[in-house]
């Protein structure tokens, strides 16, 4: 390889043969080495390649004599660099909608199956710049910017109105202009009222929801949310002064990285992207006003329960359970609704997807199922549990671990506490050849 490469890179060989011969015929005579003057050139490329490939070869070589084993960071960026040489190309799209230019990020093959990414707060479609990659060798992935957020238009409060029932509705026309009849959506945060009213309204062009910390149930709402509340009922000024700290540099960082297990691993270029935006002028005002709509979101909760009720679509919801802003309380009553739904409450906080594009570790509890995009160290693969519920319409049935205290382990149903054994006990016929598997892992149960 060493001698391909210096011929590549050589006068033509005889001229670099010359060279050398005269060289070590000067070397050997205690000679000086004497050049022409058209070989200075090829003797300072010749020198730097070796110098190069000196170096190189040094570092390899002292990495193998100490031994050194690939560490899981840099395994981590080997698969990133897989991932981002092997995904289809992203592209970075606009859409002129009601008279505003509407950024969508869009990836994969147009044939196949849609998913809507929605993002929520402070945020953008930036938040899914990983995901994406992961998404697009199997699905066409849509991830639009709303009015006033990342590259979409941003017109003031008094040229557009930010109330949810809008955003939804951009959002929906962007859809609809994009030629998607059937689609899943992937809501988080500000996600979730967006998503939900274009769910409800039409139930029948939604494959599956994917649910990552988003808030359809009163029991979400806790204590971060006391000054929102205070300033629903009165938009006094020393309200609105409360609201206005949660626009400041430090509480967009604190959006990233508190709950997290490791800070490091918590790129900066998020929040300081997303802090960009609300410093725009103008921009504190417009999520200021959305912080006043986000009332208009609880009183839609019966609503979208009913809708939960009514049409039952396959949920999967992977849940920051270390999340101050939506806790997992609000994560679990989304089973009262629903019977295809599956839960995974994940070791991070707010912003999950920062940490969990990769396989990631579950919380321990009666909430983690085990199923087939769960591997043997109980690790999620995110895009793997994703592809199965979009492309299979709904998730198996979780491999019960009955222990007979009430509860399964598997999949979080009653026991019938006199035989032990799960209320559950039919797999999903959609989901064909690994039917088989499901009764051998479930023999036991």
């Amino acid at each position: 390889m060493i001698r391909a490469f210096f011929c590549a890179h050589s006068e033509p060989n005889v001229r670099y043969n010359h060279w050398a011969h005269s060289a070590l015929t000067a070397v050997n005579r205690r000679q000086p080495i004497t050049l022409m003057p058209q070989e200075v050139g090829t003797m300072k490329r010749i020198t730097v390649t070796a110098v190069l490939l000196i170096v190189v070869s040094l570092a390899a070589g002292t990495a193998l004599v100490s031994g050194v084993v690939v560490s899981e960071r840099q395994s981590d960026a080997v698969e990133a660099a897989e991932w981002a040489t092997e995904a289809p190309r992203t592209f970075y799209r606009t859409e002129e909608i009601d008279g505003l230019e509407i950024f969508y990020r869009e990836a994969g093959p147009v044939d196949a199956p849609a998913i809507v990414l929605l993002h929520g707060f402070p945020t953008s479609s930036h938040l899914f710049r990983e995901l994406i990659p992961r998404l697009s060798d199997r699905f066409h992935v849509i991830a639009p910017d709303y009015p006033g957020f990342g590259y979409s238009s941003m017109p003031s409060v008094d040229e557009f109105d930010y109330t949810f029932d809008n955003l939804a509705g951009i959002v929906e026309k962007l859809i609809d202009r994009l030629g998607l009849k059937r689609y899943s959506l992937y809501v988080t945060d500000y996600g979730a009222p967006v998503g939900f009213r274009i769910a409800a309204a039409h139930p029948e062009r939604v494959e599956a929801l994917i649910v990552q910390n988003g808030n359809a149930y009163d029991e979400g709402l806790l204590e971060f949310w006391d000054p929102i509340k205070a300033y629903w009922r009165d938009q006094s000024e020393a309200n609105a002064a409360e609201l206005r700290k949660l626009f400041a540099i430090e509480a967009t960082k604190w959006q990233y990285t508190h709950g997290v297990r490791d800070v490091e691993a918590i790129s900066p270029d998020a929040w300081t992207v997303d802090q960009a935006g609300m410093d725009r002028p103008g921009n504190k005002a417009i999520q200021l006003q959305l912080f006043l709509d986000y009332g208009s979101n609880p009183g839609l909760y019966p609503t979208w329960q009913q809708y939960f009720r009514e049409h039952q679509p396959p949920m999967l919801i992977v849940w920051g359970k270390n999340d101050y802003i939506f806790p997992p309380e609000g994560a679990h009553p989304y089973k009262r609704d629903l019977e295809k739904v599956e839960l995974h409450l994940l070791d991070t906080g707010h912003m999950a997807l920062e940490e969990e594009y990769f396989p990631v570790a579950e919380s321990a509890g009666p909430e983690s199922h085990e199923s087939f995009h769960i591997d043997h160290q109980n690790q999620l693969d995110l895009t793997e549990a994703i592809h199965q519920y979009i492309t299979l319409g709904t998730p198996m049935k979780p491999i019960c671990r009955p222990d007979c205290a009430g509860i399964c382990a598997g999949c979080g149903l009653d026991l019938n506490e006199s035989t032990c054994s799960c209320a559950r006990d039919q797999v999903d016929p959609r989901w064909g050849a690994l039917v088989g598997l499901a009764s051998k892992k479930g023999a036991g149960s």
